[in-house]
């Protein structure tokens, strides 16, 4: 076991749907949610693919509101 700090990231969604996986997190809610919960069990940073502008941006806020580091991709097809 090595005593050097690590970085870990978690990635939330991918391109993955909710009809490919279940239990992918789409939604908002569902994404801050699912990126608290790895920070807090040991992630250093999620990293997730939001829906739309929308979802971006309230996604991007619930998330820094829990001091959790998020770096997004940004929706795939323009608005």
């Amino acid at each position: 076991m090595s005593d050097r700090p690590i970085l870990l990231e978690v990635a939330l969604n991918e391109a993955v749907t909710r009809a490919e996986h279940r239990h992918v997190p789409t939604t908002p809610a569902e994404l801050a949610a699912d990126a608290i919960a790895c920070v807090r069990a040991g992630a250093s940073h999620a990293h997730w693919h939001a829906p739309s502008l929308e979802a971006y941006g309230e996604t991007w806020r619930a998330m820094r509101a829990a001091d959790v580091i998020a770096y997004p991709s940004y929706p795939n097809e323009p608005p």
